[in-house]
């Protein structure tokens, strides 16, 4: 019988690589079906007054992950090989799936039994035609895409670490301080989300601040104060993705929140695509610092924009528009 070991075995050289991509792949798969559904069903799990606090440990868990599981990979796979920190990981998911098991509150509120299930792709039509009609939805399912296509700075990261001489170790304190901020900002945001006419303007003035610190980054000259506005930049990324995802949870009605959750998620992962892709591109060509000044700037237009677009609305307002009813 073949074990996980015996996978892990088989990626030694050029000729089995191919086997970590399909893995990487996998995982990605993974995610983009487990994370759409928890944010969905994080209402149900959880009381009303208790969805602010639960947003902000959500959101704080992914700054947690960057700063310590990275940290003690970077120091394990050093003292003991990347084998093995393949294995944590895997002990590490099955303890996380283990623990979702104890959950026994419904996911989901109670559906209409007598209601005939949806094919896939008139569920996704009405997904997409229900956000298409809600300007409110709309803004906040595209609210994450300033910060994504400003993700490519994370591209250049190893190369800036060796313009300002610091190597590896310097390398790491920008990753890890990009975690930090993913940790602090979503804490710290959880005034805000008790307060719904905070939201619009708070998402605005995030992907502005994220821009505005990545645009610093590219002119300053002294390493410190680089990992400062980077710490900053991620503190303004990760309350924009908590804040974004409290506000449309309020917004909409069970039955469609995890697609709509998905389509997000969609769009965020593009623009991060697109915008690492494009870094790609011109990091051999382009001046680090340059790069990092145009993802900044990428980001603060968009974010000029999209406040510019969604002036007139208000979070506070109740919605007037029905849901649409799936058996048409």
């Amino acid at each position: 019988m073949t074990t996980l070991a015996d996978v892990v075995e088989l990626v030694r050289s050029r000729g089995t690589a191919w086997l970590a991509l399909v893995a990487i792949g996998a995982v990605a798969v993974a995610k983009a079906f487990y994370s759409p559904a928890a944010q969905a069903a994080l209402p149900n799990v959880l009381e009303p007054h208790e969805l602010a606090a639960g947003n902000a440990v959500a959101g704080s868990a992914w700054g947690t992950m960057t700063v310590v599981g990275a940290s003690l990979g970077g120091v394990l796979s050093s003292a003991a090989g990347p084998y093995v920190c393949f294995w944590v990981a895997a002990v590490g998911l099955a303890l996380a799936a283990g623990l979702a098991t104890r959950i026994r509150r419904p996911l989901q509120a109670p559906r209409d039994t007598d209601q005939p299930a949806q094919r896939t792709w008139p569920a996704v039509r009405e997904a997409l035609g229900y956000i298409g009609h809600r300007p409110r939805v709309l803004a906040l399912v595209t609210v994450k895409s300033a910060v994504g296509l400003g993700n490519g700075v994370l591209t250049v990261f190893p190369l800036l670490a060796g313009v300002y001489g610091v190597g590896p170790l310097g390398a790491g304190l920008l990753f890890a301080v990009r975690g930090a901020g993913a940790l602090v900002g979503p804490i710290l945001m959880r005034r805000v989300l008790t307060n719904r006419s905070w939201l619009l303007p708070g998402l605005a003035l995030s992907m502005s601040l994220y821009g505005l610190s990545y645009l610093g980054a590219s002119v300053v000259r002294w390493f410190p104060l680089v990992l400062l506005l980077v710490f900053v930049a991620h503190f303004a990324g990760g309350s924009n993705w908590v804040m974004s995802n409290f506000a449309l949870q309020g917004e909409v009605p069970d039955r469609l929140r995890g697609r709509v959750f998905a389509t997000d998620m969609m769009l965020a992962t593009l623009a991060i695509s697109v915008s690492q892709l494009a870094v790609a591109l011109v990091v051999d060509v382009v001046d680090e610092r340059v790069v990092l000044a145009g993802c900044g700037l990428v980001t603060l237009v968009y974010a000029v924009g999209w406040r510019i677009a969604t002036r007139r609305l208000s979070l506070t307002d109740p919605s007037t528009e029905p849901v649409p009813d799936p058996a048409g």
